[in-house]
């Protein structure tokens, strides 16, 4: 599901375009080295298949927890289905449980 996300949305940015290869790389040498805080990932299934994910990056940067979605991504044959949205839901759940301080 990572490896659609990124050929999905590499194409909306003004930068060098990864190949189907290098993009195969990256997803398997742990994306979230890359990024800073704890790195959470909800799935979305239907009939054991992953068909959505929510990816969420919880911060302190000395102020007290603070949390992001960084990602959203459905399927294209899977959307309009509420798949999106259920998953954020699930986020802001998380960020409740884990006492994260909205702005």
């Amino acid at each position: 599901m990572l490896r659609e996300l990124m050929l999905a949305e590499q194409r909306h940015y003004d930068h060098p375009q990864l190949t189907e290869t290098e993009i195969e790389h990256d997803v398997a040498t742990a994306p979230a080295a890359r990024f800073s805080g704890e790195n959470v990932i909800l799935a979305a299934r239907t009939a054991g298949k992953v068909v959505g994910l929510c990816w969420c990056v919880f911060f302190n940067p000395g102020t007290g927890l603070e949390a992001e979605v960084a990602e959203v991504y459905v399927d294209p044959g899977f959307r309009s289905q509420g798949i999106g949205g259920k998953l954020l839901r699930e986020a802001v759940q998380l960020f409740r449980q884990r006492n994260v301080t909205f702005a």
